[in-house]
């Protein structure tokens, strides 16, 4: 359970914020609070705790605040408390705007605006914006502003508001300027750069310093304007062609800036040399030789290559050399034994003097080293390889004293020069056996023995080193090892206890059964060593189990001798407890000596647990009970023995931690149960987050969340029926068996899968389950109920639907036993005539071609049978279908979420929800596609509907073929009318006048709590309304008006519902001026000013009905609401007098007689005394042209007397005055009236005056 919030108070209220404080929840984790302004669409947040801070209300205005629990991470939530207040202040007068905003006196920094000021305003507010920057507001008081400061040539957007008081404000009156641009200056040049060339030469960039230069400046070149790029103020660059520079000669260079301002600089000198012939660039092809090897004698190096001079120079490792020219193409050096001495590369470069000429890119002449031996070196024993430092040979086990046998190694030479060795050494207890070798000739082998004395016991090293001149290892060490070995001692060990033996390996369970959590008396055992001659010696003992030492145990026991040790149990849980005792020993036979040891556990006396707030838990209890207040979460295992009750209302969250025990669980109705465990919850065996060995019980009335961290199932524990059922999982959580819902499917995180079992949202009298899909997806088929509310009509009746599944059909109507869906084609074209006679329709608004019938005749021929059962329930749309209200429709598919759309309406695909020319055009059957309420307020506030008018209408069956439809608007309602849209219900919804309109819906509208209130608005409504209703014992139908600010006098789409044709024959109705019937009709706030709204009442059968007044609420206190009745005159306050008695002909007339006036003045007026009302008469009677009217002053004291004539359904033919202190009689002309029965009604001050009057 969820315990809502209390004590809602609202304090610290100002003009526009207040404070909501309220008395915390015990089992709330946060709250959502709502607050509507009266007649406004609500705004929610999420508060941790009281108090909750409101900002940015409106002045003057009534709010209401509701707050709701939120618990269990969300799944549950209470009911909701409620407040309401008013803001300080009052609300906001309309407040004018400027007009006629106008810039002058532009330059290119300042500039003056001007407007025509507001009549309601105190100041303005001025806000300047550069075009592409930050805009600068100021408060003004008066026309015009003068500005200053501003960018030249720059666009400037102007905008001023009228600031008014009590805060209002106005649209903004907007013009915009651009300023002057600033005159450019005038440039010079300082330098050029290169300011010299030589003819011939290519086009290149040339650089102009000087001064005023700008973007856009022009360089010129001997009077040609060239390529120029701005680079600063002090710099531009200009593209140079070759042929300006072809000619030697001295040419101009200018600098020109564009108007305004602007000019072209002095020019600057630019020189074109003559051309120079040079000499040619030598390059080297080749050497000769190129190589040699050191040492190599005095020889001659020769030159080869191209555009050699006779002054050309050979240099040779960066030296010049006396040089012999050959030819253009070779010239020669002499090299030196010198030169040729040390190894390496050398560079020989040929140079060419100026003009022109150069140094030639370097050739390389080599000198390469002379040859050295190279003999190598390995060295193996047997067929195993020992690198040099690499792995030891080992000789093994040696006694101590003793020579092992020689060992050969072999020392290969595989390279072609022979290997000469210096010396072999050894190092450690190792010597060289025999002679060792010498050489080692190219590609052959020989070997040297080793032999291991070892001198003292345990591990020995040491080396074996080969001196020699092998090329990778001058040094070769071979690394070698042994272990050196004494005479092994040898002690007998046993072990005893109380004078029985224990093997090793043996068992031992003599401890006294022990409680858990404390500690047995010491156990004494006794160790003998049976040789005669080796001591004992013990290592550390190790225990493993609830096992332990007492005291310090021996270390050695001599020969022939015995030592005790004593260990004591301390049991870690009841029954046995198992663990060893290992003791290291230096015995040949028994190390280590190892004793199997046990003892059994007793439980300790168990406590009961009572969680009733929120806390954690784990350990042992007898009993533990977790209260509707108590929210436990397990930190560790939890073990009972008795019974684990979590109570209606209490959650267990388990939090991966096993419960355990030989005791009971149940999980009563109401409760919840978070379950992590992979398994998630099973009927019996250790599995699963409930593992207790006694009875299970999972109530099919509890809630059941899965938030593990690995993939789940829900086990075969999770009934077949639950109130919630909750995914916080992102590995998801997959259905065991068949599964029914009655509340929430909450997926907050993660996805449940069906895994083809059945899933149903179930519905009933108690609901209708929905689904929250915030973080997850029902992945497989659902199934989702619609129950019928028989409250209205037990029987047959056109009930409207909608799929909240993809992929069904209208046979999925289908309930067997009580209903089979039939349609008939053929009713599209005969109409009522057909058999079979359908029982599902559609509505196309295309099929309305006609106006003017009577009754509902236009309107209903927009329905249309499907073609066939198979035909599919397109998602988004509403079917209507006379259907018993004992028959539970399942819808089979895969459950609608995200996005969808009517913009693409499946029977106009290209054209979306159109409205047709006739008077009932526009109307659309659509319907909620999800499986969770619609919130029409969101989808009002979150722009959904797309030209389209925003009432929502909802048909009431009454009867098989009766019944009424329901409006919402704006927060007011008639005939049970909601702004929630339950599961799978259709409804009509109307396009605007000439345009084609769509709906959106998406999951940002859908109710995402359960709830079974069928109208949500659930706050205060401060506004001035009346509702009225129509009704016998049969049937009844309402009409409601109400005022608010923004609403007009004609139909408004935001604000009113249109009166549909009902089927249940009753008529009642507003009017606009158009004659428009409206169900709801809102006006503008009231201003002390008459309201007058004619009324159609009307009724297909005769009979007595009556007008009753349902609500009459919040009209200011010098306003009254009036029923007048055109006919008799009399006006009735429908504040005193709740119900009128109407007698109504069969199809009569709607409109004419009844209206109702909303006015500050008092207009009861009550019927002359019979006796006075007798002097009264009109003559001649019948009356041809004119007719007399005779009122004695005695009926008229001193004021003057309006007297109207009246037709039989009230309208007023002819009003006439007759003045204070005039005559008796009054004509009346009657010539334009057409023959008939006419009432004369005379306003006395004795009351109303009525006569007959015939006119022939």
């Amino acid at each position: 359970m969820c315990n809502a919030p209390t004590n809602p108070v609202a304090g610290s209220i100002t003009n526009t914020s207040a404070s909501v404080s309220f008395t915390a929840s015990t089992s709330a984790t946060n709250y959502t609070v709502s607050v509507t302004p009266a007649g406004g669409t609500a705004t929610t947040q999420t508060a941790t705790s009281s108090p909750v801070a409101l900002t940015g209300l409106t002045p003057g205005t009534s709010y209401t605040v509701s707050i709701v629990s939120n618990c269990f991470n969300g799944v549950l939530t209470s009911s909701a408390v409620s407040t309401t207040f008013s803001t300080t202040g009052t609300t906001p007068t309309p407040c004018d705007a400027p007009t006629n905003a106008a810039a002058s006196n532009v330059t290119s920094n300042s500039a003056t605006v001007s407007f025509t000021a507001s009549a309601t305003a105190t100041d303005y507010t001025f806000t300047l914006t550069p075009a592409g920057g930050t805009a600068s507001t100021q408060t003004v008081s008066a026309s015009p502003v003068n500005l200053t400061g501003l960018t030249p040539n720059t666009t400037y957007a102007v905008s001023i508001v009228s600031n008014c008081a009590g805060g209002a404000t106005s649209a903004a009156a907007t013009t915009s300027f651009t300023t002057a641009a600033t005159p450019n200056p005038a440039p010079t040049i300082t330098s050029l750069s290169p300011n010299s060339a030589t003819a011939g030469d290519p086009g290149f960039t040339l650089t102009v310093n000087g001064t005023g230069f700008i973007s856009g400046s022009t360089v010129s070149f001997n009077g040609v304007a060239r390529t120029t790029t701005f680079v600063s103020a002090t710099q531009v660059t200009a593209a140079i062609l070759a042929s300006d520079i072809a000619t030697a000669g001295t040419y101009g260079v200018t600098v020109t800036n564009a108007a305004p301002g602007g000019g072209t600089s002095a020019p600057a000198t630019f020189t074109v040399n003559a051309p120079v012939v040079n000499n040619p660039a030598p390059t080297i092809t080749s050497l000769s030789p190129s190589t040699v090897t050191a040492g190599t004698a005095a020889q001659t190096l020769t030159v080869n290559g191209t555009n050699f001079l006779a002054s050309s120079v050979v240099n040779f490792s960066s030296t010049a050399r006396t040089t012999t020219f050959v030819s253009a193409t070779q010239l020669t050096i002499a090299l030196s034994a010198a030169d040729q001495a040390t190894p390496g590369a050398y560079p020989v470069t040929v140079t060419n003097p100026a003009p022109g000429g150069g140094t030639s890119a370097a050739a390389t002449f080599t000198v390469n080293a002379m040859p050295v031996p190279a003999p190598t070196l390995a060295v193996t024993q047997g067929s195993t390889s020992y690198p040099n430092n690499g792995t030891a040979y080992n000789f093994g086990n040696q006694l101590v004293g003793t020579t092992s046998a020689p060992v050969a190694f072999t020392l290969t030479n595989t390279s072609a020069d022979p290997l000469t060795i210096s010396s072999i050494t050894t190092t450690g207890n190792f010597a060289v056996s025999g002679t060792a070798p010498t050489t080692v000739a190219a590609g052959s082998s020989a070997t040297v023995s080793v032999t291991f004395t070892p001198t003292a016991s345990g591990a020995r090293t040491g080396t074996l080193v080969i001196n020699s001149n092998a090329s990778n290892a001058a040094v070769y060490t071979v690394n070698l090892s042994g272990n050196g070995q004494v005479a092994t001692p040898n002690p007998l060990i046993a072990v005893s206890q109380g004078g029985n033996a224990i093997g090793n390996g043996g068992s031992f369970s003599g401890f006294a059964s022990t409680t858990q959590g404390s500690s047995s008396a010491p156990v004494t055992f006794t160790i003998t060593n049976g040789s005669a001659t080796d001591n004992l010696t013990l290592g550390t003992f190790a225990l493993t189990g609830p096992f332990a030492l007492s005291g310090t145990p021996p270390t050695s026991v001599a020969p022939n001798s015995s030592a005790t040790f004593s260990l004591t149990f301390t049991p870690a849980s009841t029954g046995t407890n198992s663990g060893t005792l290992s003791i290291p020993n230096n015995s040949q036979t028994n190390n280590p000596y190892v004793i199997n040891l046990s003892g059994q556990g007793t439980a300790p006396a168990l406590t009961d647990l009572v969680v009733d707030n929120t806390r954690n838990i784990s350990g042992s209890y007898n009993n533990v009970t977790i209260t509707k207040t108590g929210v436990a979460t397990l930190v560790g295992q939890l073990n009972v023995a008795g019974t684990l009750t979590v109570q209606s209302g209490g959650s267990l969250l388990q939090n991966c931690q096993p419960i355990t025990g030989p005791g009971n669980f149940v999980l009563e109705a109401s409760a919840a149960l978070a379950i992590c465990d992979p398994a998630g919850i099973a009927t019996t065996g250790a599995v699963g987050a409930v593992q207790v060995s006694g009875s299970r019980f999972f109530s099919p009335a509890a809630s059941y969340l899965y938030n593990g961290t690995l993939a789940q199932v829900t086990g075969s524990g999770l009934p077949s029926q639950v109130l919630n059922l909750a995914v916080l999982n992102v590995a998801g959580v997959t259905l065991s068996q068949p599964v029914g819902v009655m509340q929430v499917v909450r997926l907050q995180l993660g996805n449940l899968i069906t895994s083809n079992h059945a899933f149903t949202l179930l519905s009933s009298i108690g609901g209708t389950a929905l689904v929250d899909n915030t973080g997850g997806l029902v992945i497989g088929t659902a199934t989702v109920q619609r129950y019928i509310d028989p409250s209205r009509n037990t029987g047959l009746g056109y009930r409207h639907y909608s799929s909240p599944v993809a992929n069904s059909t209208v046979a999925d109507l289908a309930v067997p036993g009580v209903f089979t869906p039939v349609v008939n084609p053929a009713y599209n074209t005969d109409g009522n005539t057909v058999t079979p006679f359908p029982n599902v329709y559609g509505y196309n608004e295309a099929r309305v071609t006609t106006s003017g019938s009577a009754g509902s005749i236009d309107f209903d021929k927009g329905f249309f049978s499907p073609n066939s059962t198979a035909d599919p329930l397109r998602v988004t749309r509403g079917y209507t279908v006379n259907i018993s209200a004992q028959a539970v429709v399942d819808f089979v598919g895969t459950l609608n979420n995200g996005p969808l759309s009517t913009a693409s309406d499946d029977l106009n695909p290209t054209i979306g929800l159109t409205r047709g020319p006739q008077t009932q055009s526009g109307w659309h059957l659509r319907g909620n596609p999800y499986p969770a309420p619609l919130d029409w307020n969101k989808m009002i506030s979150n722009n959904r509907l797309v030209n389209m008018e925003q009432a929502l209408y909802v048909f009431k069956s009454s009867g098989q073929y009766t019944g009424s439809y329901a409006s919402y608007i704006n927060g007011v309602r008639n005939n049970g009318g909601s702004n929630v849209l339950p599961v799978a219900q259709g409804f009509f919804v109307r396009t605007s006048p000439g345009l084609v309109g769509s709906i959106a819906f998406t999951n940002a509208e859908r109710l995402t709590t359960f709830d079974n209130t069928p109208f949500q608005r659930g706050t205060a409504d401060t506004r001035p309304q009346l509702t009225l209703a129509l009704g016998n014992a049969t049937a009844r139908t309402q009409a409601t008006m109400y005022f608010e600010q923004g609403a007009t006098a004609s139909f408004d789409g935001a604000f009113d519902a249109v009166a549909l044709p009902a089927p249940n024959g009753l008529t009642l109705a507003t009017e606009t001026a158009a004659a428009e019937p409206l169900a709801i009709n809102g006006l503008p706030a009231l201003t002390n000013a008459d309201v007058l709204l004619p009324l159609r009442v009307a009724a297909l059968t005769a009979g007595t009905y009556t007008l009753t007044v349902d609500n009459l609420a919040n009209l200011p206190g010098n306003y009254h609401a009036y029923l007048r009745d055109a006919l008799t005159g009399t006006f009735t306050d429908l504040a005193t007098a709740n119900s009128l008695s109407l007698n109504l002909t069969a199809n009569g007339a709607a409109g004419g007689r009844y209206a109702v006036l909303f006015t500050t003045q008092a207009r009861v007026l009550a019927t002359a005394p019979a006796a006075l009302a007798q002097l009264a008469n009109v003559y001649p009677n019948p009356a041809h042209s004119a007719a007399t009217l005779l009122l004695p002053l005695s009926l008229r004291g001193n004021q003057a007397t309006v007297v109207a004539v009246v037709d039989n359904v009230g309208r007023v033919m002819l009003t006439r005055t007759l003045a204070a202190g005039a005559g008796e009689t009054l004509e009346l002309p009657v010539t334009g009236l057409a023959p008939g029965v006419y009432s004369v009604l005379a306003r006395t001050a004795a009351g109303l005056v009525a006569k007959r009057l015939v006119v022939q």
